[in-house]
């Protein structure tokens, strides 16, 4: 043995559990005579990659479809579409089979490992409502602070009840949909992750997750296999639900979980159709890519067992893992989040560590400075230790291990004149490394031995430069797989595990993983590290907080500080150029008021939409808009005002008040359906008493006069004057 800077030796440790955690794939008749193959599908925050593995772990073929688009709507704040998801699963797996050149009908399993925790809100038929809330989404941190208050000594909050608490996790996620879109609340039947959808979409059975509900959902993932006394599965945190105003949640999850590595099901014929599989496909159940990962690097099985995996990619994870034994509670690690009991798999407890933006931090620094990775790395190995003064700090999504922060910002310090993009690429790469160390000494408090190795995989394993700063930052030896994509090959084990081996994980692990390099950390380098970490580094974050949430906070206040509307000289009336949804695509409205909000120049911008049902009234014309258009678009673009035309030819008062709890500012009647001022009158009052302006549309061919009765009673806001026929655009 070795000895490193935590001052012990250092040995590996021996992790087991039961062999078998789920029900195996029986063997059919055609199975038995050929070799089994699986198909293992990582849909990360960029892409989705898929893999065909045999049963010696050995890749046969890959394939990446193309990247799928993140938005952010604001600081903090990350969408993404779920059918984007789906369309590069189905390019992905077909692409992978291509390139291993098999019979598609060799595939007998298939499994997903997916980003953790991204938010889906979906309607009863399992459409999504919104786009997704990305895992990395900080939006709902006053809601996670107040979940924190209001839940405090809950024994269903990490580490002895009192947190810490993500606002990437489940419950903060969707307090803030059930505070800031209570219409999509109501209108949500399921409220579930990326992993619960696509698996729903390969198999139409909707269930969650083992792993993720034990460490997303604060429920207890031994327990939440069996069905709940109140209906649904159990281990759910029914007490902290309903401290923190939830206890309508419980009944949105699905209502069955399913464990790490069991089946859920047979793939349908459509989704064998969309990728590219043949028929008698199983569809085993993975969880979040990073857990998945750890099966893919073996830190929970022979042959090169340790106790700490280090899964990087857009962000780092730092995961411990220990054997649940009866009874017993693992200790709870100090600024970590953790002991989950029941993850990764059924008979195991997890801990873990984390930084929110690493992969993702050096992707945004090369779009700022431009180069390829190769030609920054290669400028920043010319330079020292230390990049010659200039240090950075790599949380430009915000900090979570070892002080979980979702306000903290990125930082480059000690810049100087002489600095150059080689020391600023250099200064990232360093700050990452040593935010690794810093979730490994917190995570060394909850560990009954010091860690052994750091097993990687991931987006860090493709430079060696970055590699081996990692070795010598944490003083720990670095092991890459022969496969350095864990979370593929980890997919791999579990469906391989119910192919081949009776639902044996270990047996899957000890055939399919195996370490292709060990990089030392170098003694001189690794002296320097330890000095600039103590010295710097941890003090950096700590001391800049304050400043990061006051620009945090500002920032948000001068945004919604935009300019009043103008007013014509002449009247003082409102001059206001308003959009119409109708320009839009059917089915893009929520994205064309967001892009209405982004483009407004002044505060209180309107947007108008169109309602006609092909009566008279409107010409014959149809629109696709109705009160969930409606509640979509106020959702989407909080901001603006939405104008609601009503061309139709009986507008009733249920009618206008539907718009109105949907979100509409104004409602606008079409004069010419009206069958009297005295009418247009009440319906006037009752869009009022309803909260909205009232309004009131003619055509070219009425006369001002017509009106005239019904603007002399004072409860008309908005005359609309046409200069087309309704519903003629």
């Amino acid at each position: 043995s070795n000895t490193g800077k935590y001052g012990q030796p250092m040995r590996a440790v021996l992790v087991l559990w039961p062999l078998v955690v789920g029900t195996p794939v029986p063997p059919t008749p055609s199975s038995r005579s050929r070799s089994s193959l699986v198909v293992s599908v990582d849909v990360g925050t960029e892409s989705v990659r898929a893999g065909v593995f045999d049963a010696s772990g050995t890749l046969l073929g890959t394939s990446a479809a193309s990247p799928h688009e993140t938005t952010y709507p604001q600081p903090g704040w990350a969408e993404q579409s779920a059918d984007a998801w789906w369309t590069g699963m189905g390019a992905a797996v077909r692409g992978a089979i291509a390139d291993a050149r098999c019979d598609p009908a060799s595939i007998r399993c298939l499994c997903l490992a997916t980003t953790s925790c991204t938010v889906l809100a979906l309607d009863s038929a399992g459409r999504p409502l919104r786009p997704a809330l990305l895992w990395m989404d900080a939006r709902s941190a006053p809601e996670a602070a107040e979940i924190l208050a209001l839940g405090a000594d809950d024994p269903a909050l990490s580490v002895g009840g009192t947190g810490p608490l993500s606002a990437e996790w489940m419950l903060p996620k969707a307090r803030w949909l059930k505070g800031n879109e209570p219409h999509v609340w109501a209108m949500a039947a399921t409220i579930c992750e990326c992993q619960d959808w696509l698996n729903f979409m390969c198999t139409g059975a909707m269930v969650a997750g083992g792993c993720n509900v034990a460490t997303r959902w604060h429920c207890d993932g031994v327990e939440a296999l069996q069905p709940g006394s109140e209906g649904g599965f159990g281990g759910q945190p029914t007490s902290l639900l309903r401290r923190v105003g939830l206890e309508d949640l419980a009944a949105k999850w699905p209502a069955r979980c399913v464990a790490m590595g069991a089946c859920i099901g047979p793939v349908t014929a459509e989704a064998c159709a969309h990728l590219g599989l043949a028929p008698d496909v199983v569809l085993v159940q993975g969880g979040a890519d990073a857990f998945v990962g750890l099966l893919g690097l073996g830190v929970v099985g022979a042959p090169h067992q340790t106790d700490i995996g280090l899964v990087t990619g857009s962000s780092h994870l730092q995961l411990a893992v220990t054997q649940l034994l009866p009874g017993a509670r693992p200790r709870p690690a100090d600024g970590c989040w953790g002991w989950y009991r029941g993850a990764p798999l059924p008979f195991l407890a997890m801990a873990e560590g984390g930084q929110s933006s690493t992969g993702a931090a050096l992707q945004w620094a090369r779009r700022l400075f431009g180069g390829s990775l190769r030609e920054l790395d290669d400028e920043a190995a010319a330079l020292p230790v230390g990049a010659e003064g200039c240090l950075a700090l790599e949380t430009l999504q915000g900090a979570r291990t070892p002080a979980t922060d979702p306000l903290a910002r990125g930082a480059l310090l000690g810049l100087s004149l002489q600095h150059t993009r080689a020391h600023a690429w250099r200064a990232l790469l360093e700050a990452v490394c040593m935010g690794t160390r810093a979730a490994l000494d917190a995570l060394a408090s909850a560990l009954d031995r010091p860690p052994a190795a750091l097993c990687v995989s991931g987006g860090v394993t493709r430079s060696p430069l970055w590699l081996q700063m990692h070795a010598d930052a944490t003083g720990l030896p670095v092991l890459v797989g022969q496969t350095n994509e864990a979370p593929l090959l980890g997919g791999a084990v579990l469906g391989m595990a119910n192919a081949e081996y009776g639902g044996d994980v270990r047996a899957a692990v000890e055939a399919m993983v195996r370490v292709a390099r060990r990089v030392e950390p170098r003694p001189a380098e690794a002296a320097q590290y330890d000095a600039l970490y103590l010295a710097a580094y941890r003090h950096a974050q700590p001391t800049l907080a304050p400043l990061s949430h006051r620009l945090s906070a500002g920032w948000a206040r001068l945004a919604s500080a935009r300019a009043p509307p103008p007013r014509l000289s002449s009247s003082g009336r409102l001059a206001l150029v308003v959009p119409s949804l109708l320009s839009a695509d059917a089915g893009a409205y929520a994205a064309a008021a967001r892009d209405a909000e982004a483009a407004a120049p002044y505060a209180g911008a309107w947007v108008h939409a169109d309602v006609y049902d092909g009566s008279p009234i409107a010409a014959g014309a149809y629109s696709s808009i109705g009160p969930a258009t409606v509640a979509a678009v106020h959702a989407a673009a909080p901001s603006l005002h939405v104008d609601v035309h009503l061309g139709v030819a009986h507008p009733t008062r249920e009618l206008l008040t539907a718009f109105a709890a949907a979100g509409a500012g104004s409602i606008t009647l079409q004069w010419e359906a009206l069958g009297s001022a005295a009418e247009a009158e009440a319906l006037a009052r009752h869009i009022r008493a309803s909260g909205c302006l009232a309004g009131v549309c003619v055509a070219p061919a009425t006369p001002v006069a017509a009106i005239a009765p019904l603007l002399r009673t004072g409860v008309c806001d908005v005359v609309d004057v046409l200069c087309v026929e309704p519903g003629r655009g």
